[in-house]
């Protein structure tokens, strides 16, 4: 039997991804989590053999989620479930250390099959994605915000492209005004853009927000 970790905020996803796992047959939810923080003690507790982690998740993000994950706890395998725009985030999701990715929007028929996959230590990708991300993977870093900012600077640039306030971010990722401010400024030089207003601009027009 596959132990599974669920960390999915969404209460009616979270319901309907718990009962495909659970009539596949060979595979059982034995831990739950809605946040990043949640699923790195659940993970610690239930000793599952796949976590499967929403990037949307609220707290850290993601993206620092699967770095956590693969450095504190390595045992278990971790696939990415997400509506985020499936080509730059799958291969910073893959790069981060996931063994696999999968859209929401994809048929709930392949979760099982990429639980499977992954749980016997195989990379999983939809059939849609693999064309693309070996190109990607081939090509190396490129100029987009996806190669060129580090993972905290993502969640940050994601939430200045939602709309959110200096104050606002800081109080949700519990980071300081200034410091929030600095990785602002430091997203702008990297990305030679001069204002928030540019910021958010590029946010919304890559798919980040």
């Amino acid at each position: 039997m596959i132990r599974i970790l669920l960390a999915i905020d969404c209460p009616i996803f979270h319901q309907g991804i718990k009962t495909v796992i659970e009539e596949a047959g060979d595979m059982a939810v034995v831990a739950v989590a809605a946040t990043c923080e949640a699923a790195l003690q659940g993970a610690r507790a239930s000793a599952p053999d796949v976590v499967v982690l929403d990037l949307a998740l609220p707290g850290r993000g993601g993206l620092e989620a699967i770095h956590d994950l693969k450095r504190l706890i390595p045992g278990p395998r971790l696939l990415v479930l997400s509506m985020l725009a499936e080509d730059r985030y799958a291969v910073r999701s893959l790069r981060e250390g996931a063994d696999g990715y999968l859209a929401k929007d994809a048929e709930v028929a392949l979760l099982p099959a990429a639980i499977r996959r992954v749980h016997a230590g195989g990379k999983y990708v939809s059939p849609s994605l693999a064309e693309a991300l070996a190109i990607c993977l081939e090509d190396g870093p490129g100029g987009s915000a996806m190669e060129i900012l580090s993972v905290r600077e993502l969640q940050i640039l994601r939430l200045v492209g939602m709309g959110a306030t200096v104050r606002e971010i800081a109080g949700r990722l519990h980071l300081s005004s200034k410091t929030v401010s600095s990785y602002r400024s430091r997203i702008r030089d990297k990305m030679s853009l001069t204002n928030t207003t540019q910021l958010i601009r590029y946010a919304i027009q890559s798919g980040l927000a």
